[in-house]
């Protein structure tokens, strides 16, 4: 059940403005160093688990290559930002 506020139709009027400036935030502060990573999912298991799964792919581990299974996250839900994209609807 969803709730509805005088603060959430001012947020929904504010949207387009909230969005430019989410969208400078990430333009100046992304670098190949501290990149910003988004994750796309509707359905928070699956966005935790592709998470997890990037973060495990950045480091090496013991066990990392003997594992049958891959552990690189699903390139439709874990991706990175880049400059060009226009708008990112997360």
């Amino acid at each position: 059940k969803w709730k509805f506020s005088p603060v959430d139709k001012k947020g929904q009027e504010l949207w387009d403005k909230y969005t430019h400036y989410k969208e400078q935030m990430f333009s100046k502060t992304h670098t190949t160093f501290s990149p910003w990573i988004i994750v796309r999912a509707n359905n928070k298991k699956i966005a935790r688990l592709e998470s997890i799964r990037y973060v495990l792919s950045k480091f090496d581990y013991r066990t990392r290559k003997s594992r049958k299974t891959t552990i690189l996250p699903d390139p439709n839900v874990v991706l990175r930002y880049y400059r060009h994209i226009e708008q990112i609807d997360i």
